[in-house]
């Protein structure tokens, strides 16, 4: 078959007989740098990108001068989340071709998945001079204003790519991510539903439209929505597939091709299991004991430093930290689908309580650690956790510089450190504040916990360390951005999660001088 065959078969879309094709040209010309780079660009369209690598890599040596060979590799290695490698592609392209768009704009997205924003806003920009009706560079370029709180400027980016392509869905879902994170909640939504009426079956919009509503207290439409999150592209590759019946009892499931058992659990087993970060983890492995009150004997599967933590939880015959052998079960049911499956509201929340407890021993030994001379035994105790994982999608805003924290630093207490990392930006404050450093005895969370017994209040962003201390019914105040996640709700300085916890919210995106003056002028006369 000539190359030319092959090629009009892949411009159809019959990928099986353009791959034999091109193929056959390689057996007679393994040098063909046509075949080589065509066959890469096809095998990535099929998913695998480490053949496709390969092949264009094996075109290159052939022909370094061909701008569409780096281009595509640049694509190739960005799939592969190898972003620093892609970066040198679409660089390598735009050295042979400066004028490319497409390349620009490709790159701007590597360097936005690099953190570096404003060096995406500038490719971006380029690509737009070069392309003025290139929709999905304005879509990317809202991205990266949203990134950097530019969130005017982002919607009206998203905005212009939707005028320039009314069918495109990506711009319509990130245009209500815009619209949320500016409170135009209404908007937002409808946003959403205009980017699954052009895509029924975008995961996504479903996903983000059902975290609006949970941050609007419509729990009965937000959980049936959030059951899409696991064909959403951020959680999709983590989704796990498990012989057994996923278990949604007295929820109603939306989502395309997942089907759910409604059983009874009477005398049946069930394998709860976590399935995103620490903190929601702790949040909702409360619902375990609620399960077992229908019947079933509840195994839980949790993340290797919560494994001790959890094991008294009520309601749970065994815990399993993840990797470990499990035994038989009927049924399984990821954490976050049990308010759905319970049929929870706000108006029906379990009262809120201590559902999590320290280990005395462990409590114990914190209390002589922390009396000790150098520690200034005497000053009360605050726990401070300012910052969360630095890769976390939201971390800009909700993690807090230290130094920022100096209104509340300056107060008469020991300020002890309940994170186990230190960022290298926060270290000289670390060290002028005193900020008492126990991460090296902090093993796992259960270390924590008996911490956190031992404190008399807990300060803390947006973590892991909120949910714990919250779990723990520790008095605990949470310092949250303007928009914040789904769980805190809007509008309340209390929570319906946690007893013992008083929220903190910015007036101001990105503004965090007011939430840390209140906090510090919140602070008991004899401590401030």
């Amino acid at each position: 078959m000539q190359l030319q065959q092959a090629i009009a078969l892949h411009q159809q879309g019959q990928l099986a007989q353009a791959e034999g094709g091109y193929r056959a040209v390689l057996r007679h010309q393994p040098g063909n740098f046509h075949a080589l780079h065509l066959l890469g660009v096809l095998l990535h369209q099929g998913g695998q990108h480490e053949a496709a690598l390969a092949m264009i890599r094996a075109a290159l040596e052939i022909d370094s001068s061909q701008a569409d060979a780096y281009s595509n590799l640049g694509v190739v290695l960005q799939a592969l989340r190898r972003y620093v490698e892609a970066l040198d592609s679409f660089s390598a392209a735009l050295r042979l071709h400066p004028d490319s768009a497409m390349a620009l704009n490709n790159r701007g997205n590597v360097l936005r998945a690099l953190k570096r924003p404003e060096e995406a806003l500038r490719d971006y920009a380029a690509a737009i001079q070069l392309k003025p009706d290139y929709a999905e560079a304005f879509n990317n370029r809202g991205n990266a204003l949203r990134d950097v709180g530019r969130l005017e400027a982002a919607l009206a980016s998203f905005e212009q790519a939707a005028q320039l392509a009314p069918n495109y869905a990506e711009a319509w879902n990130n245009r209500g991510t815009a619209l949320k994170l500016l409170q135009r909640y209404d908007e937002a939504l409808l946003s959403f539903a205009r980017a699954y009426e052009i895509r029924p079956a975008y995961a996504d919009a479903h996903w983000n439209e059902s975290l609006c509503r949970l941050l609007l207290g419509d729990f009965a439409q937000g959980w049936r929505k959030h059951e899409w999150r696991w064909h959403a592209a951020g959680l999709a590759l983590t989704r796990r597939i498990w012989a057994q019946p996923l278990w949604l009892g007295l929820g109603a499931c939306e989502v395309p091709g997942v089907e759910a058992s409604h059983a009874g659990l009477e005398g049946k087993t069930i394998l709860l299991h976590a399935e995103q970060g620490w903190g929601d983890t702790l949040q909702f492995c409360r619902y375990a004991q609620h399960v077992a009150a229908l019947g079933a004997v509840v195994l839980l599967e949790v993340q290797a430093p919560l494994k001790t933590l959890l094991s008294g939880l009520a309601g749970v015959t065994r815990v399993y930290a993840q990797g470990e052998a499990l035994p038989s079960f009927d049924f399984q049911c990821p954490l976050l689908s049990l308010p759905l499956a319970l049929g929870c509201e706000l108006a029906t929340m379990p009262a809120p309580q201590a559902y999590l407890s320290a280990d005395p021993r462990k409590v114990a030994d914190w209390a002589v650690r922390l009396a000790q001379p150098g520690l200034n035994p005497g000053r009360p105790l605050i726990g401070l956790a300012w910052s969360g994982n630095p890769r976390h999608v939201n971390d800009a805003q909700r993690s807090i510089p230290l130094a920022q924290l100096g209104p509340v630093l300056a107060a008469k207490a020991r300020f002890v450190s309940i994170q186990t990392e230190v960022r290298e930006s926060d270290r000289e404050a670390f060290a002028r504040y005193g900020v008492i450093d126990v991460a090296d005895n902090l093993g796992d969370f259960s270390d924590t916990a008996a911490l956190l017994a031992c404190l008399d209040q807990v300060i803390t962003v947006d973590t892991a360390s909120a949910h714990l201390a919250g779990a723990l019914a520790r008095p605990t105040t949470v310092l949250l951005p303007h928009t914040p996640d789904f769980r805190w709700l809007l509008g309340r300085e209390d929570t319906p999660w946690y007893p013992a916890m008083r929220l903190r919210r910015q007036a101001r995106p990105g503004s965090w001088d007011e939430v840390i003056e209140c906090t510090a002028a919140a602070l008991s006369p004899d401590i401030a």
